[in-house]
């Protein structure tokens, strides 16, 4: 359990840049864990692709790199499934979320927003020998994704997966008596067993909508994503989300009032000041009674 106080960047009113924002969201590092982990019991986490993916993905195309899984296969073209199979809870690490982007708007992570490291990660190579499915080999090591949120100017959240080159480490391979390539040659796949993965796992990432609210809609640039507030290491606690608002775009053809009304800024701050349990007598009440419940106080300025 970590102690999640007050933060005090979210309270000046200006975001890690300096600048005032309408709307400041926190996510602490603490419920990121505790959703990986949630993902991790749920078995969310175990992904497969294979030939029902993509035809590339096939023992003719990996027999181009292990030789001798032709001969396991007696030199026929048959399906191959890689299945990703976590070994541990996947944990977070949060950073500035910085990029910089092509002449097609394409962005390239220069600090990830999220790092989800994935200790102790297998995957299993399976394919088809003798009509059914055999494991030929198992890789295990220590995977980090750096993640990036891209905003792209026309209303949407793109997700981002950033270089993989070096992202797997602490490699070992067991498993592999059914092929006669050592150890080192069949890690020096791995490179390709997850640009493979990852790349059909971006593909099925599509952008996400940012949604009006109440009539307002969220304007987001570089910077708006970002992570605050140091811990005593020096590691970001909070990822965090600086908005402005604007009236929403409609498509309704009301007539506009002759003259504008005037513009006021207001300064808000909501603080919870006191969380109430509740009744015990709201359990055993029939029927229910909602206004025994758990409640909390509410300072509004």
């Amino acid at each position: 359990l970590e102690t999640i106080g007050r933060s005090t960047a979210l309270e000046s009113g200006k975001d890690a840049a300096g600048k005032a924002y309408h709307l400041g969201v926190g996510i602490h590092r603490y419920t990121l864990h505790k959703a990986g982990y949630a993902l991790y019991k749920s078995g969310a986490l175990c992904l497969e692709v294979g030939t029902s993916t993509s035809p590339m993905i096939s023992s003719g195309t990996f027999g181009l790199f292990l030789p001798s899984l032709k001969t396991l296969t007696e030199g026929k073209n048959v399906p191959v499934n890689l299945a990703l199979r976590p070994q541990a809870p996947p944990t977070f690490t949060l950073g500035l979320g910085t990029y910089t982007t092509n002449s097609s708007g394409t962005p390239t992570i220069t600090d990830p927003l999220l790092t989800l490291t994935l200790p102790d990660l297998a995957i299993d190579f399976y394919t088809v020998a003798d009509e059914r499915w055999i494991r030929v080999f198992r890789v295990t090591g220590d995977l980090a994704l750096p993640l990036l949120l891209f905003p792209d100017g026309k209303g949407k959240l793109q997700p981002v997966i950033g270089d993989l080159s070096s992202a797997f480490t602490k490699l070992k391979v067991s498993a592999n008596e059914l092929i006669s390539e050592d150890s080192t040659k069949i890690s020096g796949l791995i490179p390709t067993l997850i640009g493979l993965a990852t790349s059909f796992i971006g593909d099925a990432i599509k952008p996400i909508d940012i949604p009006a609210i109440q009539g307002l809609d969220l304007l987001l640039g570089p910077g708006s994503i970002t992570s605050i507030d140091k811990d005593s290491a020096g590691k970001y606690q909070l990822l965090a989300l600086f908005a402005k608002l604007a009236k929403a775009k409609t498509t309704t053809s009301l007539p506009l009032p002759a003259t504008p009304a005037p513009e006021v800024e207001l300064q808000t701050l909501a603080t919870v000041a006191q969380v109430l349990p509740a009744d015990p007598g709201a359990l055993r009440a029939t029927p229910p009674r909602p206004e025994l419940g758990p409640s909390v106080v509410v300072d509004l300025q």
